[in-house]
């Protein structure tokens, strides 16, 4: 799944090759310089080349039986809050939000 970010990163990665480098070494140090967060030792984070005759699929993670998307969470979150897009945090207003972005 792209988004703003990912595809920040990639446009990034495209033009400066020190960056492509240093992101695929050291991709959490790289998304952290670029994005301005600290990306947490918790999250794996790999970055992957395609090459000239392959294409890469990344499936999303498989959900737990009965597990709500997303999508379904901002529906019965209680309150007016709803996903901002950026984090996993609960605001209409993402400028309000200080989240981790979703990459």
């Amino acid at each position: 799944m792209h988004n703003k970010y990912t595809e920040r990163l990639i446009e990034m990665a495209e033009r400066d090759d020190e960056f492509r480098a240093r992101l695929q070494s050291d991709p959490k140090a790289a998304i952290g310089e670029v994005l301005g967060v600290e990306v947490p030792d918790s999250l794996n984070v790999r970055v992957v080349e395609e090459g000239t005759d392959e294409v890469v699929l990344v499936l999303p993670a498989k959900a737990t039986p009965g597990a709500l998307r997303e999508e379904e969470l901002a529906g019965v979150a209680g309150g007016s809050g709803s996903w901002c897009g950026s984090c996993a945090c609960q605001t209409d207003d993402p400028g309000g939000c200080h989240g981790f972005p979703i990459l």
